[in-house]
């Protein structure tokens, strides 16, 4: 018989075929009344398919409604995002294993990474303004002059799969390459500095790629965007709640820092109107990780966990902490 799985969220619901070649695929977006179908349905699924803004998440209400669930899989890499959208402690409590996508996207956020350096230097936003507007042919002039990132030392503020892959960018850009973490990585010549804000000391590009956890939120405050200074940038391609928002806004507004490129905010969807109307300040939608190439990455992952679950093999992915649990069904 079938697998009954009901995925919820729009990056994995946009994957519903795939999913629906090996499975039951059910899905609450398009229901009118949510509640009512889950209550249909629940004793049939025996699988979570989540991703960033599921509605409902994975906590214990929904949980208390899927009373045959033995796995809950998250389209994505971040354990914080995981976390988020899957209540993790409930699931460990009950023996539902969890499973991720870890490296799926790192490619896509270190791509953009870059893209956001070499916007702020060259002030691409600018100067397609400055064409498209008739500034150009109006004046003759060509709006003043930019810098290069080539030569440039750079931060990367935690060098996992996403700070490696940023790292091996700015390699090829002649940059000098410094890190932070909690231990020195020992197969790396980077320089290592022992704090956060020795890091922003050093460097004129920080580049924040920790995962939200208790111990980084926060961890880029007004100390570090000081020890960055008027001619540094910071690009956060993580989590928001890893930078002091007030902080940063109050950095980008006097000018104590040059610029910054962010993909993720505090209060997402919500943009603070400070940030909106800044020059020095590129914005995006939290998309760093959404090329075509690392959704499917994310979507295969996701299919992998999924089918290694009902063969009865050990998931490849669980997310960690979760591992007597792959043991204990073996």
């Amino acid at each position: 018989m079938p697998h009954h799985i009901l995925i919820i969220g729009e990056n994995v619901e946009q994957h519903e075929s795939h999913f629906a070649s090996q499975f039951v695929v059910h899905k609450v977006s398009d229901k009118p009344d949510k509640d009512a179908y889950i209550a249909e349905i629940g004793e049939k699924i025996e699988a979570l398919c989540l991703s960033g803004g599921a509605d409902p998440r994975g906590g214990k209400e929904l949980l208390d409604r899927l009373p045959n669930l033995t796995l809950a899989a998250t389209l994505g890499v971040g354990i914080g995002a995981g976390a988020g959208i899957i209540d993790v402690a409930e699931t460990k409590r009950r023996g539902i294993m969890v499973t991720y996508g870890p490296g799926s996207n790192s490619i896509s956020v270190a791509d953009l990474a870059l893209g956001f350096m070499l916007a702020l230097a060259r002030d691409i936003i600018r100067f397609d303004r400055f064409t498209r507007d008739g500034h150009w042919a109006a004046t003759n002039t060509k709006g003043g002059y930019t810098t290069t990132i080539s030569g440039k030392r750079v931060g990367i503020l935690g060098l996992g799969n996403i700070g490696a892959a940023v790292a091996k960018r700015c390699v090829a850009f002649d940059m000098e390459i410094f890190y932070h973490q909690r231990n020195r990585n020992a197969v790396v010549s980077y320089g290592y500095c022992a704090s956060v804000r020795e890091l922003a000391e050093a460097v004129q590009y920080l580049i924040v790629c920790v995962p939200d956890a208790p111990e980084t939120r926060g961890m880029v405050g007004a100390d570090v965007l000081a020890a960055l200074g008027p001619d540094g940038y910071l690009i956060n391609v993580a989590r928001g709640a890893v930078v002091d928002e007030d902080a940063l806004v109050a950095a980008l507004t006097t000018k104590s820092i040059a610029g910054a490129g962010l993909d993720v905010f505090r209060n997402e969807p919500n943009v603070r109107t400070e940030l909106l109307g800044l020059d020095n300040v590129i914005l995006s939608p939290h998309r760093a990780a959404f090329t075509h190439d690392a959704t499917l990455r994310m979507r295969d992952m996701m299919m992998e966990n999924l089918v290694a679950h009902f063969a009865g093999r050990a998931v490849p992915n669980p997310i960690p902490g979760f591992e007597e649990i792959v043991r204990g069904r073996l």
